[in-house]
């Protein structure tokens, strides 16, 4: 019986909680999948995690370690909380040891199988994954339209919406056919590849992202993703330009706790935006509460006046980029926030 020994680097340790993000903490399918698979050849260490939707596999070299043979075993992913550079690990045939904690370690050989990929591809830099983290905060939460947890790469955008409100945003790349990557896991790819870019290969069914030794492998959703494109409609005339965000984030952010603390929180906060030349009075009002603010802006003078949530529009404004142009057309229609490189959409509010 061969047993391995190494000391845990940063590089090891990095990976390795990298894939307890991936690993389930519980799963009703199958015990196997709350562990990472460790296989050791020569001076290289595999690391690998997978919840059956999305993979995580990583090579990391480490000194000082040599194998006569390969060596596998399943190390539990609640290892990670005794995990930091040097500390030493043990792996033995049936067991495994961190640090002075020895466990029992489940058969790697039940472990599922690393699924194979191959299709068109295409690079995408970090941009690309600060984009994808931003869009899939407006993807749907729910499982009523499966389609709309996603996020819909297609021609040189990303794109999600939850039917209130849209985010648009430019790839950096063209996507040879369309693919619905789950919003879910758009965190994880950015905390991996958001620094260092990535290759996307894709097929029908998933999507491999891969960089040196490290490849991340998404289920991707099936089903026909809405047309976005009729919802941004010819003619929207620019109403103002906002150069700061700030301001209106903490003036938005002060409307909802307004509503907080007034007890009328309903999961809506109406907001009321009157624009007079180059100022806009954003104001709210609840249950013997009240809200009323002066905000500069530049652009065409005039009058114009709209209802909208608070929190839909701050979620809007906080993923823009840059002076943001507010665009609208006919009254209770959505308005068109456009920023650098990036489109959200938002549903009026309807007042009763």
């Amino acid at each position: 019986m061969q047993t391995v020994e190494f000391q845990t680097t940063k590089k090891f340790v990095e990976a390795f909680k990298q894939a307890t993000a991936v690993a389930p903490k519980k799963s009703r399918i199958k015990q196997i999948l709350e562990h990472v698979k460790l296989s050791v050849d020569g001076q290289s260490v595999t690391v690998e995690a997978t919840d059956l939707q999305v993979y995580y596999r990583r090579t990391v070299k480490i000194d000082g370690v040599s194998t006569q043979i390969p060596v596998q075993t399943m190390l539990h992913r609640s290892a990670a909380k005794a995990l930091k550079p040097g500390v030493r690990i043990a792996l033995a045939e049936q067991t495994y040891t961190v640090g002075p904690v020895t466990s029992l370690s489940e058969d790697p050989l039940a472990f599922p199988s690393w699924p194979l990929v191959e299709g068109d591809s295409v690079t995408v830099d970090p941009a690309y994954f600060t984009a994808l983290a931003s869009v899939a905060e407006f993807a749907d939460t729910s499982e009523a339209r499966p389609v709309l947890t996603t996020v819909c790469h297609r021609g040189h955008t990303v794109v999600a919406t939850d039917g209130m409100y849209l985010l648009e945003a430019q790839a950096g790349c063209e996507f040879a056919r369309e693919i619905k990557v789950p919003s879910n896991v758009a965190p994880t790819l950015k905390k991996v590849f958001g620094k260092t870019g990535a290759t996307l290969t894709y097929d029908d069914t998933r999507a491999l992202y891969s960089h040196d030794s490290t490849e991340v492998v998404v289920r991707l959703q099936d089903g026909s993703y809405p047309d976005t494109s009729r919802l941004f409609e010819d003619g929207l005339k620019v109403k103002f330009y906002i150069h700061d965000v700030a301001p209106w984030i903490n003036a938005l952010d002060d409307v909802i706790t307004m509503y907080q603390l007034s007890g009328t929180d309903k999961g809506q906060h109406p907001v009321w935006l009157r624009q007079q030349n180059n100022e806009v009075t954003l104001s709210a009002h609840g249950a013997g509460t009240s809200f009323s603010t002066k905000l500069t802006v530049s652009g065409p003078a005039g009058d114009w006046e709209y209802t909208i949530d608070a929190t839909l529009l701050r979620t809007a404004l906080a993923h823009s980029t840059g002076t943001v142009a507010m665009r609208a057309g006919e009254p209770k229609k959505p308005i068109l926030l456009e920023s650098d490189g990036r489109k959200a959409l938002i549903a009026p509010f309807i007042v009763p």
